[in-house]
């Protein structure tokens, strides 16, 4: 939480940001930043500040808005991990069951992606007939799939499919979407 004490330095951090990219804040800005930044500590608003002289790609406004540091506090506190290192983990917990039960091992994923990989792709028992050599393929292949599957789902999420007059349920498109018809 923002308190009046920290405005000097709160305004050195807008100052030094917006000079960075080139604007200017004015103290009707200053102000307004200030008290909607309110609900965040100094050295979150520090941290978003430096986030955004690293990552930000905006051109226009020449200035962070509010709203880019609230989302770069977001990324701070709750970081989105990559597909890919995603699929690392999901590929983790996959060999931790293999090693733990071995091949008759009947685990059921939560994640929707892994779970149709182990079910149609790969299985407990087919792993656990493989031999180490094997398995280092296992992981590259696993990923590769993963990845897919969630990019094609993700697309799947954003999209309403058309075919002639009559809507598709998503869900038959890709039995990884958990989607009602959308008719």
């Amino acid at each position: 939480m923002l308190r009046k004490e920290d405005k000097k330095e709160f305004a050195q951090i807008m100052y030094g940001v917006a000079g960075n990219f080139g604007g200017s804040v004015t103290t009707h800005t200053l102000k307004l930043q200030f008290k909607l930044l309110q609900e965040y500590t100094l050295p979150q608003i520090t941290q978003a500040g430096i986030w955004l002289l690293l990552n930000r790609t905006e051109k226009f406004p020449a200035v962070p808005t509010v709203k880019e540091f609230i989302d770069a506090i977001g990324k701070l506190i709750n970081p989105v991990l990559s597909l890919e290192a995603q699929a690392h983990e999901q590929c983790d917990i996959i060999l931790l069951y293999l090693k733990d039960r071995g091949g008759i091992c009947d685990h059921v994923f939560k994640q929707s992606s892994t779970r149709y990989l182990m079910e149609h792709r790969w299985g407990f028992k087919m792993l656990g007939d493989m031999t180490k050599v094997d398995l280092k393929w296992f992981r590259k292949e696993f990923v590769k799939a993963w990845i897919d599957i969630e990019e094609h789902s993700r697309a799947l999420d954003n999209q309403i499919i058309y075919q002639g007059k009559d809507r598709i349920e998503a869900s038959k498109v890709n039995p990884l979407l958990n989607i009602k018809q959308l008719n």
